[in-house]
Formats: structure tokens, sequence, C-alpha cells
């Protein structure tokens, strides 16, 4: 059995992404500001939830998310307020593909999407070197 945890670099990520979402809407808004008024306070409310999302919430998630690889399986959990557990028997296991954008490439970060009949699961961002090594133990089915 062997566990998998994300690195620090999945939150800088994220992170990245989330601010530069939250400066769109609020550029989004504040062209809007000088036709109406109010929102300002559409404004503001974004900028307090993105805020939280990004400081509060985020680190709160990738330092719940374990992915677990066992004998005949995969097991994801994660969750801060609601607990997901995701269990992919290898026998179930259809396809597996990773996904790399440009700013994952410079942090040295891959996802991995598994897929099986009914059911897609995305293993969020690792390290390059983890997700090659769980790819190939899924592909080969050797225990370590």
């Amino acid at each position: 059995m062997r566990e998998y945890k994300l690195p620090r670099k999945t939150l800088i990520l994220w992170q990245c992404r989330s601010l530069a979402i939250g400066i769109l809407l609020a550029l989004l808004c504040s062209y809007f500001y000088f036709e109406l008024k109010p929102f300002l306070i559409v404004l503001l409310i974004i900028a307090i939830l993105f805020v939280l999302f990004t400081f509060l919430y985020l680190p709160l998630y990738f330092k719940s998310c374990k992915i677990r690889r066992t004998r005949d399986a995969v097991i994801i959990r994660s969750g801060v307020i609601f607990k997901n557990s995701h269990i992919l028997p290898f026998s179930r296991l259809i396809y597996t593909q990773t996904l790399v954008t440009p700013l994952a490439k410079i942090l040295k970060l891959k996802a991995i999407t598994l897929k099986a009949a009914r059911s897609t699961i995305i293993v969020p961002e690792m390290s390059a070197e983890d997700a090659d090594c769980l790819l190939t133990l899924l592909a080969n089915g050797d225990e370590e």
C-alpha cells in the first residue's frame, strides 16, 4: 500500500487560479460600477468570498486530500465540510489520463483522470514523479 500526499505547490497553483478568476470578476464589476453604483456592493462581496476561498478553504481542502493505492484499488479521500471517499477497484478501471496545464508544467505538477464504466475521478495535481509512479503502478498492476 502506498499513500500519496499533495505537495504545497498544488495549493499555490490553485491559489493563483482562484486569484486570477477573482481579479477578472473584480475588473468586470468595476467596469459596471461606472454604469450602476450597486455593483460596488457586489464587488465587495466577491472580494470577500474569493479571499476566504483562496486563503481559508483551499489550504484545508488540500490538506485533507489523501490518495492511497492498495493491492486492488485506488482510494481517494478529501473534503472539508463534506467528506468524500472514492474507491476505484482496478477491475473497473478502464482508462487513465494525465492533464498538465502550462502553469502546472512550470511547477512540475500533473493531474490524473481515472475513468471507470460509469464514473470519472479526477485526482488533483500531484508532483510529476508521484503521478508517473502511480500511472506506472496502475498500468503494471504490480505492488511495490
